[in-house]
């Protein structure tokens, strides 16, 4: 925070002085302040020709992170750390990519603390690497290299939010969530909190763990919208991975009797898993039907979700359309273009076709969108695919994509249990020996947090 605000200063000074402008965008990534960093590499794409050619593969590479482009992202953080591969800060990239956006390919997590992991060996004092390592690692339960590289960070220092975080979740994983008090950590640091409880939900890690901070954030009567409604999602979404829809419908309705209307949108989710009632979700959408062309962005995905579940092909033709036309100013579009073209191609019986299009399918979302919108990661495609590659013979591949739910994303959640059902019996097929797994993490899911 201390060097942004010195960049900054700098560009004050100096506007021509891009190099600042780069480091103020990596600074602001780096405590995740990502609409500033956005708006620091735009000023500095104006004027990248006058930067050194790693540091415009950098700024690119920023660039594409911030639009939530992962794979062009990617390619040039990447691109950074071929020209250098002693460079922190371009691994470090490369693990940012793969830890908050969604980019294509399979083993994300592990190539996520790959990219970390060369960082922190590179230069052992790169205190956002060793953060994010012992994150990696403590989130998956390997409690000693997590214990290590926590103590590690406490010699170097780092914010009390973040120490926070990483003290929560080993105490978790270690002796269960009566070890933190998720109330006082809530109302300190609500944002670290979910953050915790987010990746502890992932591929169900430890339900009972990721309910006590999705329920703290949840009871913090200080906390604003943004965090309330995340921490709603994550009690919501652990319900429906437990293979509980009865309660996780009652959940939404408490939260609506407490006059929280935005609960209101888990009910269109839930109507299009099956577990409500479509007059329902019908109702909430219908103050909002009108002009396809119209519609703000996160209503055409809702609108786009209902379509697809009621099977209704005129409306998603029209959504489709809708789609390609404001797919030049907002990029994540030709996405849910895409994505309305494949369940198309589907009901037509074109399955060919609907595997073709779902598997070159790139969502395009922010690092913040990745993380918490139940929509915009598209994990119900991804579903789809796998169910589709199951079933056209392909058990191996099925296994490749539906093991990308397990990354801790809230949108992977909802479909979980029907991937690892879907897992199961692919792996079955298969003949490989992770039969046993997939069914044993499903008898775990029925123990309700």
């Amino acid at each position: 925070a201390d060097a942004l605000a010195l960049y900054r200063r700098a560009l004050v000074d100096d506007p021509a002085l891009t190099v600042a402008a780069v480091k103020a965008a990596m600074s602001a990534s780096w405590i995740e302040q990502y609409p500033l960093g956005d708006t620091l590499a735009r000023l500095a794409l104006r004027a990248e020709a006058g930067l050194p050619p790693r540091n415009q593969r950098l700024l690119r590479g920023l660039g594409f992170f911030f639009a939530g482009e992962a794979d062009s992202a990617l390619a040039w953080f990447r691109s950074a750390v071929a020209a250098d591969p002693e460079w922190t800060e371009g691994w470090y990239g490369v693990g940012e990519v793969y830890l908050h956006l969604l980019p294509s390919g399979t083993g994300i997590d592990s190539l996520a603390e790959d990219a970390f992991a060369r960082a922190v060996q590179i230069d052992p004092t790169f205190a956002p690497a060793v953060f994010h390592l012992a994150e990696l690692k403590l989130a998956r339960g390997d409690l000693a290299a997590g214990g290590r590289l926590v103590s590690e960070i406490e010699r170097l220092g780092i914010d009390s939010a973040q120490r926070a975080l990483l003290d929560a979740m080993r105490a978790c994983q270690e002796r269960g969530p009566g070890a933190v008090d998720w109330d006082r950590q809530a109302v300190r640091f609500p944002e670290e909190v979910l953050s915790v409880a987010r990746q502890l939900a992932g591929g169900m890690r430890r339900p009972d763990c990721a309910a006590a901070g999705f329920r703290a954030v949840l009871r913090n009567d200080r906390t604003t919208r943004d965090p309330r409604w995340s921490a709603m999602e994550g009690v919501h979404h652990l319900l429906i991975a437990q293979g509980d829809p009865a309660h996780a419908v009652a959940f939404v309705d408490s939260q609506l009797a407490l006059g929280r209307r935005e609960a209101e949108a888990l009910l269109i989710l839930d109507a299009t898993l099956g577990v409500a009632p479509d007059a329902r979700a019908a109702a909430v959408l219908a103050p909002f039907q009108g002009r396809i062309d119209h519609m703000a962005g996160y209503l055409r995905q809702f609108f786009a979700v209902w379509y697809v579940h009621r099977g209704d092909l005129v409306r998603m033709d029209s959504l489709r359309v809708a789609f390609r036309a404001s797919s030049a100013s907002h990029p994540e579009d030709v996405a849910w273009a895409q994505a309305v073209e494949a369940h198309l191609a589907l009901a037509r019986g074109d399955t060919a076709g609907a595997v073709s299009m779902l598997t070159s399918l790139r969502p395009v979302a922010g690092a913040t969108a990745a993380s918490w919108n139940s929509l915009e990661p598209m994990a119900g495609e991804r579903l789809l695919l796998a169910d589709l590659l199951a079933a056209t013979g392909r058990p191996e591949d099925a296994l490749g994509v539906a093991d990308q739910l397990d990354r801790p994303l809230m949108a992977n959640l909802v479909h979980l249990r029907a991937s690892l059902e879907l897992r199961a019996r692919a792996a079955a097929a298969g003949r490989s020996t992770m039969t046993e797994r997939y069914r044993a993490r499903l008898r775990a899911l029925t123990s309700r947090p």
